[in-house]
């Protein structure tokens, strides 16, 4: 067992940190231990078991600001390990991470929304029992066989650990994939929009009810994802996506998809000019009007502009030149603020010209 009290003492140009500052990823407390039982069965052979414990204090991210300092909790892993020795020879069955802890050790985070420490949920599309996929089970055993009959018996082995694994699973498994209904819309369910830097090309939004912690399904959204717009009325699901024509590069395609809120299903696209801007994830790079009819898109190209969708007729409209302002802040059912960069920073409020009722 140990603990350290590790602070910053003398400051540097290098480092933001301010004298009695705790040090980054440094944990306060550490402790381990570990118990083995051996059992000889006959001349040759013996049993061995053993089972080891570790834990690892809290400690603050390396992504981190002095004025907001992120906390990495702790966590705990729990090991077990039985085999039969002889000699050379070893059949073992290791158990690794049994408590299954899920921790945080690569000190990164998504942009949209993390829980340090917590197990993620699995839901059944079936049925809504919880279901772990057989990978996961999997991972938590480990089958090892040293020495010339290695190969032999790890085949025999894992083949049992297979069979074993699939009748955990639920029997709807060999049905194939189906289509699940979602019940009527909570004011407790809450959409996460997953927009993280090193798979930006694969943008999802992830619906989880807040009261329960469930999983409740994902939207596919393409390249450079921002944010899914909900309507007031229900039923349906807005999102602003971009398309490349080979994954990461090639022609590029802007649309607004339209998903049926019940299945998660898309229902229609809306193709838009490919202008939409895909900075950093603001409420404000996307909206709806007060009334829901339009949708108004921020452009950067450099050229800034905004994007005016009819959400009524399912189709674009027009651009609005919006030079040296960036964002969308909607004022009304037909007007929008925007924030301009001049001299001294102001607003700017511009009008969309009027269509069809």
């Amino acid at each position: 067992m140990g603990y350290q009290d590790a602070k910053i003492t003398q400051t540097s140009i290098e480092s933001p940190q301010p004298v009695g500052s705790p040090i980054y990823q440094v944990p306060d407390w550490t402790a381990n231990g570990s118990v083995q039982y051996t059992v000889p069965l006959g001349a040759e052979w013996k049993s061995v078991s053993n089972l080891d414990y570790s834990y690892i204090g809290r400690s603050f991210s390396g992504n981190n600001q002095p004025s907001d300092p992120r906390l990495r909790p702790a966590y705990r892993l729990l090991n077990a390990h039985i085999g039969f020795d002889r000699d050379r020879f070893e059949i073992a069955l290791v158990g690794k991470n049994l408590s299954n802890e899920v921790a945080n050790l690569g000190d990164s985070r998504s942009i949209a929304a993390e829980t340090p420490g917590a197990a993620p949920v699995r839901q059944s599309a079936a049925n809504g029992r919880d279901r772990v996929p057989a990978v996961v089970l999997m991972s938590r055993s480990r089958i090892s066989v040293h020495g010339a009959s290695r190969a032999a018996l790890a085949a025999l082995l894992l083949l049992g650990a297979s069979a074993a694994v699939r009748a955990e699973l639920p029997s709807d498994t060999d049905k194939g994939p189906s289509v699940t209904v979602l019940g009527e819309p909570s004011k407790h369910w809450v959409w996460v929009n997953d927009l993280v830097f090193p798979h930006m090309s694969d943008g999802m939004a992830m619906l989880i009810d807040g009261d329960t912690g469930r999983y409740l399904g994902t939207l596919s959204t393409g390249w450079g994802f921002v944010r899914v717009l909900l309507p007031k009325a229900g039923g349906l699901i807005y999102s602003p996506e971009i398309y490349f024509s080979r994954g990461t590069r090639g022609v590029r395609t802007d649309v607004v998809t339209i998903y049926d809120a019940h299945t998660l299903s898309p229902v229609k696209e809306i193709q838009i000019p490919p202008k939409r801007s895909a900075n950093m994830p603001m409420m404000a790079n996307a909206v709806l009007t007060d009334d829901d009819r339009y949708m108004l898109i921020y452009n950067f190209t450099p050229a800034q502009s905004v994007s005016v969708v009819d959400m009524k007729s399912q189709a674009f409209v027009r651009e609005v030149e919006t030079p040296g302002c960036a964002l969308v802040y909607p004022t009304g059912p037909r007007s929008f603020f925007s924030i301009c960069g001049t001299e001294h920073c102001r607003s700017r409020r511009s009008t969309i010209p009027a269509t069809s009722p």
